[in-house]
């Protein structure tokens, strides 16, 4: 069998949005080999304000977090 030249193939980044908690725990993942297709900046927001304990408008204070 002939080795290619491009062999192995070269490798590509891929993008990626991690949400990680103060643990280290990753709490939100999204990767895509289509660098178009993203995660929803209001998703990541509602991610952050949960991970927070910040829900229904409440803040950190009132949930007792």
């Amino acid at each position: 069998m002939r080795k290619r030249r491009d062999w192995p193939p070269p490798e590509l980044p891929v993008p990626g949005t991690f949400l990680i908690d103060r643990n280290g725990t990753i709490r939100l993942a999204h990767v895509d080999v289509d660098y178009t297709r993203r995660l929803d900046p209001d998703d990541v927001i509602a991610a952050l304000k949960k991970l927070n304990g910040v829900e229904a408008g409440r803040t950190n204070d009132e949930t007792g977090k």
